[in-house]
């Protein structure tokens, strides 16, 4: 499982909602574009005669020059900076008396292609910012529209190429916020390359830096715990998503009653509603509902006792994870936590069921068994209904993702159709004797039992 519900916005950009969209899971929500101050105007590739005029950025040492007046420098008067953005003329000769001038302002072109990734149309945007990277050479300009140009092949889908530009900053700009940015986007584009493996390295790079924030500590931390729990590394998982937990009440306890009124709002701790913290909760849930289900009950009657032990103790924990999920009030992870505690009664009604059968049994001991069976754990596929019910009234009521809502109807109509054809349950009591599980709680339908005991 992957979840994607947490997504970077690179700084200085004008917020249209939270870090929230996707583990591999979640919805995806547009990157936002770097913000720049104003647009600029579409002008033709070709040219025959160039005169490059950059008197660069303040940012880029630009010289400065001193105001006069009066043809006479005033000692007590204040220098008057006068700066220019990289600005480039193009002069093409045309069939008429004068050449065709165009003027290329960095700042223009940067602005359109921004303007074009929030409107949707890659293509242009990708033509504005691969113009700037052609025609320019100012660092701070190319470094801002290499991680934007990765932005565009993310949403284009093109993961390979959009970690491409992403390395380009790290490795140009390594001490630069933008590479910080980007270690979190290249993490993504691993994700979605199905390259889980090469994210905690990066995220230890995001840790390790010294201008690191609570707001990335966190969420550091968070992408940490999926990658390891895509490659079901279940404990280390469990560490990372503990840890999103732990650090972010330390901070709330060192902040004091009012810390929200003091500091950068990046270095403030994050409420509990909060989608990466819920999601936090969500995920430890998520490992122990695994483990929980990995679980098969398997005779002899000591190894039974045992794997019933170990399950119970698994279900209590995954419930109480999906329980500080619906608490936390966040209406995308809140509605899918109650959802799956309605999946932990389902699964494990099942997986009860789907218990290995003594080998001696006859026709007639193998019914009065399923019988009593079924009368001894039928209060967990009500309590599985009931739960799915209220996680869809939940779900309606805080206008969660449609694709929780579509699973927990899902879920309602399976346990109810479930309940209203015992006739089909013979053939579930068919498969289980011959040590196969009706409805796997795993991946991997059609588990065999006995093969597995060591």
């Amino acid at each position: 499982m992957t979840t994607k519900a947490i997504h970077r916005i690179a700084p200085e950009a004008s917020l249209a909602g939270s870090h929230a969209t996707p583990a591999s899971d979640p919805p995806h929500p547009v990157p936002a574009p770097r913000a720049a101050a104003s647009s600029g105007q579409r002008c033709a590739r070709a040219l025959t005669g160039l005169v490059v005029v950059a008197i660069g950025l303040a940012a880029c040492a630009a010289p400065q020059q001193q105001a006069q007046r009066d043809g006479q420098a005033r000692p007590d008067a204040a220098d008057e900076v006068i700066e220019f953005e990289p600005t480039l003329i193009r002069v093409t000769p045309s069939a008429g008396d004068s050449p065709r001038v165009v003027t290329l302002q960095v700042r223009g072109l940067f602005d359109e292609g921004n303007a074009y990734l929030a409107a949707g149309d890659y293509p242009r945007a990708i033509d504005r910012y691969q113009l700037i990277l052609d025609t320019f050479d100012d660092p701070q300009w190319r470094r801002m529209t290499l991680y934007n140009l990765g932005l565009v092949h993310e949403e284009l889908g093109d993961h390979e190429t959009a970690a491409s530009h992403y390395v380009q900053v790290i490795d140009g700009w390594p001490t630069s916020r933008d590479a910080a940015d980007a270690l979190f986007r290249l993490a993504e584009c691993y994700v979605q390359l199905e390259a889980a493996h090469l994210v905690p390295p990066l995220l230890r790079r995001v840790l390790n830096r010294s201008d690191i924030r609570h707001l990335d500590r966190v969420e550091a931390h968070l992408r940490m715990g999926m990658a390891y729990l895509e490659q079901r590394r279940f404990a280390e998982a469990e560490d990372a998503f503990r840890a999103v937990v732990s650090i972010n009440d330390a901070q709330r306890l060192a902040e004091g009653s009012d810390g929200a009124a003091r500091g950068d709002r990046a270095d403030r701790a994050l409420p509990g509603h909060h989608i990466m913290v819920a999601q936090a909760q969500y995920s430890l849930g998520r490992i122990y509902h695994e483990l929980f289900s990995e679980i098969r009950m398997l005779l002899p009657l000591e190894r039974y006792r045992r794997d019933l032990r170990d399950k119970q103790q698994l279900f209590e924990q995954a419930r109480e994870a999906y329980l500080a999920t619906v608490y936390s009030g966040n209406a995308y992870w809140a509605p899918a936590a109650g959802m799956m505690i309605g999946r932990l009664y389902e699964d494990f009604y099942l997986d009860v069921l789907a218990s290995e059968v003594p080998e001696d049994f006859g026709a007639l001991e193998h019914e009065i068994y399923f019988e009593e069976l079924r009368a001894f754990i039928a209060p967990g596929l009500d309590r599985a209904l009931n739960m799915y019910e209220h996680a869809l009234a939940m779900g309606y009521r805080m206008n969660t993702d449609q694709r929780w809502l579509d699973e927990t109807l899902a879920g309602i109509h399976r346990v109810r159709d479930y309940l209203a054809a015992p006739e089909r349950w013979d053939e579930e009591h068919e498969l289980i004797v011959r040590n196969q599980h009706p409805r796997s709680g795993r991946r991997t339908e059609g588990l065999v039992f006995r093969d597995e005991v060591d």
